[in-house]
């Protein structure tokens, strides 16, 4: 080193100094890669957690919706039936009682 400090004109201690920070730099880099490798592993897998959120939520929303069509065409074939019923029940157009059992009650009082 000293023959080549010597060569360009400088101190030692200043090739010593740069290939320090040199490697110094090269580990630094080093470790920044790894830490953006880092982040970006740990993005991945928020991106891919919520993806799974999404179809979960998605997955609910048609099983709701399923269940409320399924309820819907329930609450119809009910109503049908009530309509069904109310039309088929016969009118009653005679009264409630006969008109002797009004004239006793009538006249219990």
């Amino acid at each position: 080193m000293s023959g080549l400090a010597s060569a360009i004109g400088v101190p030692p201690i200043a090739i010593y100094l740069v290939l320090a920070i040199l490697a110094a730099g090269g580990v630094w880099g080093y470790g920044l890669l790894k830490f953006q490798d880092g982040v970006e592993a740990e993005r991945a897998t928020w991106r891919a957690r919520q993806a799974e959120l999404v179809i979960e939520r998605n997955a609910a929303i048609a099983r709701a919706d399923a269940a409320d069509a399924q309820l819907k065409d329930a609450q119809a074939a009910i109503e049908e039936a009530n309509r069904a019923a109310i039309y088929d029940t016969p009118s009653n157009d005679a009264p409630a009682l006969p008109d002797d059992v009004v004239r006793r009650i009538r006249g219990v009082r």
